[in-house]
């Protein structure tokens, strides 16, 4: 199950096609599922947290662990 989902939003997936999501579920920080909020939702239990995006968008965030400070 995942710790948290989001849904409702516009989910940038960045795949070879470019598509929209509207959620995406995460578990440990990395993501389980992504698709339509009915599909999402059924990573869903009790200890789930869940983000209502309100028609917001969500992009990918990168972490860049070759950095030299």
């Amino acid at each position: 199950m995942a710790d948290t989902i989001y849904i409702k939003g516009k989910v940038l997936t960045m795949d070879a096609s470019n598509s929209i999501a509207e959620a995406v579920a995460v578990k440990n920080g990395k993501i389980l599922a992504v698709g339509t909020t009915a599909q999402v939702e059924k990573y869903k239990d009790v200890h789930t947290t869940v983000m209502d995006l309100g028609g917001k968008t969500m992009v990918p965030g990168l972490i860049d662990g070759t950095a030299i400070l």
